[in-house]
């Protein structure tokens, strides 16, 4: 026998409840944030994240989640599914055509700095507005191994339903450490060896150039302002990427992915010529 649909109302306090954490304020005081998709749901479970609450479509439930739940000792135990009506559904989600299953996931605690090693890489995120940029330099960190992004005052909640999604699931297996002073973080960080690189959009070293090997923070400012120019002085490194055509600039997710691969490409030059 089909299980009942529980929720037909969109004034249910359930889906009140659920459409208050699309603002990052609620997420803080709830501690929790929303997971939209089948895939994100999986990367949540298999990661081992705690899901409080899951809602889905009877269409969804009935036809796609066997699919959705991964294998392994370390996956999480999701909870027994509220089946909600299409509309309710779609009431609840940011996105416009929803895939039919929301959860509630548990924030985490807030983390420290993660001990600095002979190939750490970090990302450090400052005033970073765009929830697009915030979740695309999230993956790309993560594709190239950085080892945490680091995450400022005046940046985007890194949280939010939107940087999860652009992030494809990385922000949920990739340390997010919140800081509030970055000038300080950046002093705090210079007996272990890390070196901080600021990419800016012009009068720097060009970025080929520079040595990229060792303990390295990329520094990645505002998309309009970029990084002010009291961090800019702190910097190790100003870095520029040489653009021969006509481009005044990139936007920041694109920078950010350009450096963390030359990054890359340098660290495996080096451990082959060695």
């Amino acid at each position: 026998m089909d299980q009942p649909i529980v929720l037909t109302s969109v004034h249910n306090p359930q889906v009140k409840r659920v459409r208050r954490l699309h603002e990052a304020r609620q997420r803080r005081e709830d501690g929790l944030f929303i997971l939209e998709g089948a895939k994100l749901l999986a990367e949540a479970q298999r990661s081992g994240w705690e899901i409080v609450a899951l809602y889905a479509t009877a269409s969804w439930q009935d036809a796609d989640a066997p699919a959705t739940s991964p294998a392994g000792s370390d996956a999480a135990v999701l909870p027994a599914p509220v089946r909600v009506a299409d509309h309710v559904l779609a009431a609840m989600s940011a996105l416009e055509t929803p895939e039919g299953v929301l959860a509630l996931a548990r924030l985490p605690r807030p983390s420290g700095l993660p001990e600095i090693q002979p190939t750490s890489l970090w990302v450090a995120c400052d005033r970073l507005q765009d929830p697009g940029n915030l979740g695309t330099i999230l993956r790309t960190a993560d594709a190239a191994g950085a080892s945490a992004v680091l995450v400022g005052p005046g940046t985007t909640d890194a949280f939010g339903p939107k940087v999860t999604r652009a992030s494809m699931g990385s922000s949920l297996h990739l340390p997010i450490v919140p800081f509030t002073d970055l000038v300080a973080l950046r002093r705090a960080t210079q007996a272990g060896g890390m070196r901080w690189a600021a990419a800016v959009p012009r009068s720097g070293q060009a970025l080929y150039d520079a040595d990229l090997t060792g303990p390295l923070c990329w520094w990645i400012g505002n998309e309009a302002r970029g990084l002010s120019p009291d961090l800019l002085a702190l910097a190790d490194l100003q870095l520029e990427i040489p653009m021969p055509g006509r481009a005044e600039s990139l936007n920041a997710a694109s920078a950010a992915a350009v450096c963390l691969f030359e990054t890359v490409r340098q660290r495996r030059a080096a451990s082959l010529q060695a």
